[in-house]
């Protein structure tokens, strides 16, 4: 998306609950949505907790959700399909794991939202 800037619902940075889990997770992640992974996204809430500033489990050093620094969380990582490269060396299964990956669009939303501050 290059240079644009989302705007989520309320007119500022894109919120969790608002913006990005209805697009990212609610009909993507059915596997988190079941506690898949050792991470459980059942609503924007439990998820937002699991996520944010929450060291991952399967890339020593990086939080799931690094607030403010969408390039070194291990969620965008993820979604990216990158996770299984330096620096994070983690699992390389890109999510969503069986489903086509994420619009560049919508990992840009992510992105946003994270280098936003990750507001719920």
């Amino acid at each position: 998306m290059g240079n644009t800037t989302i705007v989520g619902s309320t007119g500022d940075a894109p919120r969790w609950a608002d913006d990005v889990y209805p697009v990212v997770v609610q009909g993507n992640c059915g596997c988190h949505l079941q506690s898949s992974g050792g991470l459980t996204m059942t609503n924007a809430q439990d998820s937002w907790q699991n996520l944010v500033e929450v060291y991952s489990t399967q890339a020593a050093g990086f939080k799931r959700v690094a607030v403010g620094d969408s390039a070194n969380s291990y969620l965008v990582a993820k979604l990216k399909g990158i996770a299984g490269e330096v620096p994070f060396n983690g699992n390389p299964a890109q999510m969503p794991k069986g489903g086509a990956p994420l619009s560049a669009d919508t990992i840009a939303l992510v992105e946003e939202w994270i280098d936003g501050g990750a507001a719920l």
